[in-house]
């Protein structure tokens, strides 16, 4: 999971990251977002691209 200001696309520690572990890295757009996929992971259920964008659509109208 990548978050934080120096984890954006295009970023060198990005861009490393992602080429050292392709297909394993997601970029969330906020900690929340990082934190529920993560738990979900640790719960071994299904936790991947589609489900971290049902998170951030499900999060956006309570953030703002």
């Amino acid at each position: 999971m990548l978050a934080g200001g120096l984890l954006y696309d295009g970023n060198p520690l990005s861009d490393g990251l992602r080429a050292r572990y392709p297909g394993r890295c997601l970029r969330a757009s906020d900690g929340t977002a990082g934190a529920a996929l993560l738990a979900l992971r640790a719960i071994a259920a299904p936790a991947g691209a589609d489900t971290l964008m049902r998170i951030h659509e499900t999060l956006a109208p309570l953030v703002g």
